[in-house]
């Protein structure tokens, strides 16, 4: 059976840290209360939203069948937004809530692992980087998730210390192993990439075995729980598949081979946030960070249990990553969040380790903390300025003149326009440059294009003729782009002036002059 790790700290004093630290977990929460009301949504944001108005008849019927995230994310923002409502504010509540229900099981795992301090450490880690903070204010499925893979690491913690322990039961495969897998499975039902969270979980629990030298009992669990979950995944893998059978050039937006840069981004927004490299210190504090992780799991490598969770399932975890991104570049940020839960929980354990009657520690954790900080308050003040899609529209309300329209062929891009555009560009009428009914989804997927490139797309036979005055509004540069080149070449000639370039790619260019073919 594990040794538990002792604890350094005089009792007074570990009672005010675990106070502080707990204060500190809610400090980050609060601190990101004021950004709901910013009106910074962006393209997939606004997806969101209007996937989660759909019925739930068309979430699982249709949408599942075309849309790339699975539907139970959107189904819980369906509930969420008939429960409160859909305005933009409520919509990133919901996200920080659940953020927070995160924080909690992070700091259950910890706290079962190495007491109520690691817990609350860990706890602290996962809500410290400013990534963290990024995604748990986004109307997108990644705040769910961490919440799955948080409350089923959590299940799997308690079922290694019960079979360490020598209290597990035959029962105990109902009320222990049953919520990681539900939860597991749910985290997958919540975003695709959650699979790699699967794999690295049996990994974790193969070892787990190994390092105990479990017998038939042990081996026999593991291998029904793989089927079970492989089993209730079944149905979601199938749907996987048919989203990438309807789209032949596969994730579009996403390079198809693997970048060693999107890597290094993965590394820098992990321990820095939105620090850029080009920063002094960039480099020693991320150094730093995973200097500390790297020393934890060496400290505590007699921990099976621990080990398993922040060494082996962090390492097979990136592993995965590193292998899907040999066909598509995966290693996105959002795609490697979950890999920051098992590495909190870690840290959490190992901090408890470190002999804090040193002095000069407390300074050095204190400067961390206060680094780490003051990314989430500059990522803050950032986002603060960042109204990409509201200020663009305010720039086409401003130049439009009388009897000008918006042309748009991103429906995602129509998604945001129509909810900004209300009182603002209430005189101008739309069109939609329809290229077939799945349009009604992602047209980067549904499209035969490769990296958005619209150049093999032709247009219906009834085409919207441009006119002198009408705006074309895109989501970047290319799209933009390849938009004008064909509509040159179906058309007939065409010429735009005065591009707005907003933040977040947004591109709008207006139609100054026009001739029929």
């Amino acid at each position: 059976m594990p040794s538990e790790p002792s604890n350094v700290l005089v009792p007074r004093r570990s009672a005010y840290l675990f106070t502080g630290l707990i204060a500190a977990a809610f400090a980050l929460l609060i601190v990101r209360l004021p950004l709901v009301n910013l009106p910074a949504l962006w393209i997939d944001e606004a997806f969101s939203l209007y996937h989660a108005r759909l019925s739930l008849a068309q979430l699982w019927g249709e949408g599942w069948r075309l849309e790339s995230s699975p539907p139970l994310y959107y189904t819980a923002l369906w509930g969420w937004i008939r429960l409160t409502s859909d305005s933009e504010a409520s919509s990133r509540l919901f996200s920080l809530l659940l953020s927070g229900v995160a924080a909690y099981f992070v700091y259950r795992a910890a706290r079962r692992l190495s007491g109520p301090l690691a817990g609350a450490m860990a706890a602290v880690a996962w809500l410290l980087p400013a990534l963290g903070l990024e995604f748990s204010l986004e109307i997108r499925p990644y705040a769910l998730q961490q919440c799955w893979i948080a409350m089923a690491l959590s299940a799997f913690v308690s079922a290694t210390r019960a079979w360490s322990a020598g209290h597990w039961r035959r029962n105990d495969f109902l009320w222990r192993i049953l919520p990681m897998v539900l939860a597991a499975v749910a985290a997958f039902y919540t975003h695709t990439t959650s699979m790699a969270f699967i794999g690295a979980l049996a990994v974790a629990g193969l070892y787990f075995g190994w390092a105990m030298r479990a017998g038939r009992p042990y081996w026999l669990t593991w291998a029904a729980t793989a089927a079970l979950t492989a089993l209730l995944c079944l149905p979601q893998i199938l749907a996987a598949a048919q989203v990438l059978a309807t789209n032949r050039a596969g994730l579009a937006w996403i390079p198809s081979s693997l970048d060693l840069r999107v890597l290094s981004q993965v590394v820098r927004q992990w321990a820095l946030g939105t620090l850029p490299w080009s920063y002094p210190y960039s480099a020693p504090l991320a150094g730093l960070v995973f200097a500390v992780l790297a020393s934890g799991a060496w400290r505590l490598r007699k921990r099976a249990d621990v080990t398993a969770i922040g060494g082996v399932m962090g390492l097979a975890g990136a592993l995965l990553l590193v292998l899907a991104g040999l066909v598509q570049s995966v290693l996105l940020t959002r795609t490697a969040l979950w890999l920051w839960v098992p590495m909190a929980i870690l840290l959490g354990c190992a901090i408890v380790t470190v002999d804090w009657r040193n002095p000069w520690r407390w300074p050095v954790a204190a400067a961390l903390l206060g680094v780490f900080f003051s990314t989430n308050l500059a990522y803050v003040g950032g986002r603060a300025e960042q109204r990409p899609w509201r200020n663009s529209i305010l720039m086409i309300a401003e130049r439009a003149r009388p009897g000008d329209r918006i042309l748009v062929i991103d429906p995602e891009v129509a998604c945001v326009l129509d909810h900004y555009a209300e009182g603002l560009l209430r005189t101008m009428p739309r069109a939609r440059l329809e290229l077939g009914r799945e349009q009604r989804f992602r047209s980067r997927q549904r499209l035969d294009i490769v990296c958005n490139h619209l150049s093999s797309v032709e247009l219906p036979a009834v085409a919207i003729m441009p006119a002198a005055g009408d705006w074309i509004l895109t989501d970047g540069e290319q799209q933009r782009a390849d938009l004008v080149a064909l509509l040159q070449r179906t058309t007939g000639w065409l010429r735009t002036t005065d591009v707005i370039k907003g933040a977040g790619q947004v591109q709008a260019t207006r139609v100054v002059r026009f001739n029929a073919p």
